[in-house]
């Protein structure tokens, strides 16, 4: 993707001052291989401002969790590229599915903090 936005026309010095999401989806499926106490497998209460403490956790443990995964490249590339990235780890149905069709019950979480932050960054939402 990096290398299509420097490929852009108009792109200019080779960073970008977009805010940029990396958002590791259906944390359910790995939830029981985190350690107690994570911040993943917290369920924060609604709110209407973006929490920078939580949030600062959260980033940390999905990074160390992505560079677990496959290495720093993503992490490196970000740091060169983007001023403005947050990582995120995000559940829509809360619990594994039952099958491939079946959803034991529906109970998202971590949903909330993207947008939180991308109104925070944008001005439009506060930081707690």
């Amino acid at each position: 993707m990096t290398e299509l936005l420097l490929a852009a026309p108009g792109t200019r010095g080779g960073i970008f001052r977009k805010p940029v999401a990396v958002v590791v989806t259906k944390l359910d499926t790995v939830e029981h291989t985190l350690p107690a106490g994570s911040p993943l497998t917290m369920r924060p209460a609604l709110r209407a401002r973006f929490d920078t403490r939580d949030g600062d956790a959260v980033h940390a443990q999905v990074q160390n969790l992505i560079s677990t995964w496959d290495g720093p490249q993503l992490g490196l590339n970000l740091r060169a590229y983007f001023t403005r990235y947050r990582y995120f780890g995000v559940s829509s149905l809360g619990s594994p599915a039952a099958d491939a069709a079946t959803a034991p019950v529906v109970v998202p979480y971590r949903i909330h903090d993207l947008a939180l932050w991308l109104l925070s960054e944008s001005g439009v939402a506060g930081t707690a």
